[in-house]
């Protein structure tokens, strides 16, 4: 099997439900910015698992997978895919609750204290572009589904940031 299919090479491109889009359409926009924000997981993820924090990693990992479930339903509008994502976003909550621990954020965050910190900070702005994409779409059943469970997980990489960035390592 070959890696090219030449099949995009006018601009279109296929989807799960077969249809050929236009590549600027809003479809593969919110996929595009989900497979950014997955690869951008990916960097924090490794990043995680290398450093003392490496007990997070996991969770990063699920939501990776999760993200798969997301992109395939928004190319295919089927909302069984939406039942393969086992990260809640209840989940997610305890996981920041836990980032916390009762701490009171009270200054602005100007990412760069580490580089972890960073890179959950790219990532976090990629969860956002990845948000308003998911918004453009608001007319597909399913898509009011997933909005809460993508901003949490903005939540939780701001969450996981701090954290990060306040135990200075």
């Amino acid at each position: 099997m070959s890696i090219y299919t030449k099949g995009g090479d006018k601009g279109t491109t296929g989807t799960l439900a077969g249809d050929r889009v236009r590549k600027d359409s809003p479809v593969v926009q919110a996929n595009g910015a989900i497979d950014e924000l997955n690869s951008a997981l990916g960097v924090v993820r490794a990043a995680l698992a290398r450093s003392p924090h490496g007990a997070w990693a996991p969770l990063v990992g699920r939501v990776q997978r999760d993200l798969f479930s997301v992109g395939a339903f928004v190319s295919s509008g089927q909302m069984t895919y939406l039942d393969s994502v086992g990260t809640s976003a209840e989940e997610m909550e305890r996981a920041i609750d836990d980032l916390f621990q009762g701490r009171v954020l009270d200054a602005f965050v100007i990412p760069g204290e580490t580089l972890l910190d960073s890179w959950c900070h790219m990532a976090r702005t990629a969860c956002r572009r990845a948000e308003r994409s998911l918004v453009a779409l608001d007319n597909q059943d399913g898509v009011a589904q997933v909005l809460p469970w993508i901003n949490r997980l903005s939540d939780l990489l701001f969450a996981l940031a701090w954290f990060v960035a306040d135990q200075g390592d």
